[in-house]
């Protein structure tokens, strides 16, 4: 019988596991039951199905838009209308089950989703033509947070009337309207763009602003009481979202789920796959495939070609493209083209090479607004090698379990080679690129230029510059003195460009807090004409852990921070308002010690634009600390009348390795240079300084509790030891270390009572550039979130 409650059934597990035969099997043995709708996302999969469910003694129904061209929704209306009680198997697609208008006779159907579709849709829209016309369709409904609302309908009768008979204007947006009125859907407007819009602000030709960013996310309706098919569907982007903001509950479908070949790839899968990748340091994205290689006119995506197609040689091959390819691939005498999205197809099983260089980067507003709704980078990267190609190669012969043909696949980046790499076990990686991938890019001679002038300005200040930099032990060593002194010392790191990244660019400094004042004042009366001639100032002390080719500044390798750097970019926050807030109207106890300076675009229109550098006490020992500064002094603004936004605060200010430009005075407007120093003698920061610590102690967690960690039988073996012993144990290995950092993990938790935030601090610990060791210590990690203890959910 169809369920009844909204619980989401699923059947998550690897591709060839089985899942559309034994839901077929499911199918006819609960045939006398109830009707089942089952949805899949292409035509191709639905008459594969069909097929399958015949080969059970099934009649299916299918309609698509080649069984019926003109009148799909009509025919599988009337088809679900004129269905008995049961009996009836009808196949249709995923874009038309969720535009049915609505659902008759609901309660006899059991409804069966076959792969994950994509949550999200991203819409810019321009409208400097159509300005007053969109508020006549749509309106801000809830406000989410700082940035994002919802969008909803001014009237859904006239709207759908709209759609009916679309105009010159639902023609161009017609897909983003129909999504904002269909109710299996949420829409997000960016506040920012909407705000400008509205009010004509900065909006139109002669404006920076163009468009409005809307995201369409799917939400649980068309999912409750439902199943759904697919591999990993743990890893994907549809269950995070429905988990995390819509508390959707999930259980696995255990009568399709019990008859499964198996639910993890056997350890002979992983060893018949040889994964191959073209780039070590740098992600792949539509931006660098375009972009030129060396001299003579050919872009980053001839040069991948060329050594992919150089390593296959005459070999046949599949591969997949993004529309827009214009390379050597299509059309190759040895190449068959397969679909991007080619989830459940059958048909390429006799290949055993396949090659995707395919982009698959959301643009950086699509991202931007992914992160607002608590979708982070990692994870949307992640989801996206799994739904995409991971499901790709999984069309080849390593979908035959009964196949010892070796599978290989190129892949464009490292992530998504160690990635999949995770996903088999034990696999063969291999780097098959043009040693000109790994060049670093030339430097021109303008940067050049304003690298001299920066570094020139650092070795005036700082003589030790072109020395080794100084390293965090002996920094240790100068700050352990501060128990005998008087005045804290405050560490700084400082780099030439916003370009660097590698280790030997960066240069640590310490000083007291008089110093460090007389040092930025001085800086600050420099006037240079160009600010990327001037150099860059950083808050955080860090110590590389992770790789060779990996960048230095990364929160990976934070150690410490011993103030809190603030950009405020034109805002309605003035620095006399941040003065008074403070400092000069603050009362007893509310005082901090501050410099306040201008940025270098600083100018009669643009009076807001200014930094502030706030010191501690004591450095933040951990991001959570700096993050819990950040958190409170924007709480203080709000309690004034100022939020992130209308103050202008840019929260990457938040992340605890942004780097700032040194205070300077712009040529063309030195009118507007502005420097100050609030409580910076040694006896005001003793009493004004914020202590990150107490910060942290007294910051508000999120209200969900964490999850008990589901161990499974290995997971109760594990024996009690000391962390010290567990951390000296796997100091000493040299290999078979991903067990041991897992056991640690859960010894951590289960053994030691360890809060999140302690169980990332003592694995990180562990890292010291060891880039096999990090992806045990990001796995560890994982599998904990996997099994309910977080960070995210502490």
């Amino acid at each position: 019988m169809p369920h009844t409650d909204n619980v989401v059934r699923i059947v998550s597990a690897p591709c060839s596991s089985g899942k559309t035969y034994s839901t077929c099997q499911h199918l006819m043995q609960q045939r006398t039951r109830c009707n089942r709708l089952y949805v899949a996302p292409s035509i191709k999969l639905l008459n594969q199905t069909a097929l399958d469910l015949e080969q059970h003694g099934l009649k299916p129904v299918l309609i698509t838009s080649e069984t019926d061209k003109h009148h799909v929704m009509g025919a599988i209306m009337n088809q679900i209308a004129c269905a008995e009680e049961s009996g009836t198997v009808l196949l249709i697609t995923w874009q038309s089950y969720q535009n049915l208008p609505f659902f008759e006779n609901r309660q006899n159907w059991q409804v069966i989703i076959d792969e994950v579709p994509q949550v999200d849709n991203f819409y810019a829209i321009d409208l400097r033509q159509h300005m007053d016309e969109l508020t006549q369709y749509v309106q801000l409904g809830e406000t989410v947070n700082e940035t994002l609302a919802t969008v909803i309908p001014v009237d859904p009768d006239m709207l759908k009337r709209h759609l009916n008979r679309p105009d010159d204007l639902t023609k161009t947006i017609y897909s983003f309207l129909n999504d904002v009125l269909t109710p299996c859907r949420d829409v997000f407007v960016d506040l920012k763009t909407w705000s400008d819009f509205s009010e004509r602000r900065k909006f139109g030709k002669k404006g920076s602003c163009t468009r409005i960013y809307f995201l369409s996310m799917l939400n649980p309706k068309l999912f409750e009481g439902n199943t759904l098919l697919g591999a990993n569907i743990e890893d994907s982007l549809l269950y995070q979202w429905l988990f995390k903001y819509h508390d959707t509950e999930f259980k696995r479908n255990r009568q399709i789920y019990q008859n499964l070949r198996f639910t993890e790839h056997p350890p002979e899968t992983g060893e018949r796959l040889r994964i191959n990748y073209l780039l070590k340091g740098r992600g792949f994205s539509k931006y660098l495939a375009g972009k030129e290689l060396g001299e003579g006119g050919r872009t980053w995506m001839d040069g991948l070609d060329k050594a992919a197609l150089d390593y296959i040689g005459d070999r046949e091959f599949l591969y997949a493209i993004n529309n827009d390819y214009t390379g050597k691939l299509r059309g190759h005498s040895n190449g068959i083209q397969i679909p991007v999205i080619s989830h459940g197809l059958n048909e390429y099983m006799n290949h055993n090479l396949i090659y995707f260089p395919v982009a698959l980067n959301r643009a950086p507003r699509h991202l931007s607004m992914l992160n607002q709704l608590g979708l982070d980078d990692e994870m949307i990267k992640d989801s996206t090698i799994h739904e995409v190609i991971y499901q790709a190669l999984m069309r080849t012969a390593l979908r035959d379990p009964s196949s010892k043909q070796v599978i290989e696949c190129i892949v464009p980046e490292y992530a998504a080679a160690e990635r999949l790499a995770r996903a088999f076990g034990t696999v063969s990686m291999k780097w098959i690129g043009d040693p000109e991938f790994e060049k670093k890019q030339a430097i021109t001679a303008r940067q050049l230029h304003r690298q001299a002038n920066a570094e020139k300005r650092l070795r005036r200040v700082l003589p030790h510059f072109e020395e080794f930099p100084l390293i965090p032990k002996e920094l240790r060593e100068k700050m352990a003195e501060q128990d005998a002194r008087s005045a804290p010392l405050y560490a700084v790191t400082f780099h030439p460009t916003i370009y660097d990244t590698d280790t030997e660019q960066f240069t640590l400094d310490y000083f007291e807090p008089n110093e460090f004042v007389r040092l930025m004042r001085s800086f600050s009366k420099d006037v240079i004409k160009d600010k990327t001639s001037n150099f860059m100032i950083n808050s955080t002390v860090f110590l590389k852990r992770n790789g060779e080719d990996e960048g230095f500044r990364q929160k990976v390798n934070f150690l410490e921070s011993s103030m809190m750097i603030l950009d405020f970019d034109n805002g309605e926050l003035s620095i006399d308002d941040f003065n008074d807030i403070f400092w000069n109207k603050a009362g007893r106890g509310n005082k901090r010690s501050f410099l306040i300076f201008n940025s270098f675009s600083r100018s009669e229109k643009q009076p807001n634009r200014f930094r502030v550098i706030m010191l501690y006490k004591q450095p933040a020992t951990s991001l959570e600390a700096h993050h819990a500064v950040y958190d409170s002094i924007v709480y203080r603004l709000e309690l004034n009348g100022f939020d992130e936004e209308t103050s202008g605060l840019d929260r990457a200010c938040r992340n605890g390795v942004q780097s700032f430009y040194i205070p300077s005075t712009n040529a063309a407007n030195p009118d507007w240079h502005y420097f100050k120093a609030y409580g910076c003698t040694t006896r005001d920061v003793e009493r004004h300084a914020i202590d990150p610590d107490k910060y942290l102690r007294t910051a508000i967690k999120p209200s969900t509790q964490a999850k008990v960690v589901k161990l499974d039988a290995k997971s109760k073996e594990i024996h009690h030891k000391s962390i010290e012993a567990w951390k000296a144990e796997i100091n000493a290995m040299i290999s078979g270390r991903r067990g041991v950092v897992y056991s640690f993990a859960v010894a951590l938790v289960t053994q030691h009572g360890c809060s999140p935030d302690q169980v990332e601090s003592h694995l990180w610990s562990l890292a010291t550039g060891d880039n096999n060791l990090i992806s045990h210590i990001e796995g560890a990690l994982a599998a904990l979130e996997k099994g309910g203890y977080s960070a995210k959910a502490a």
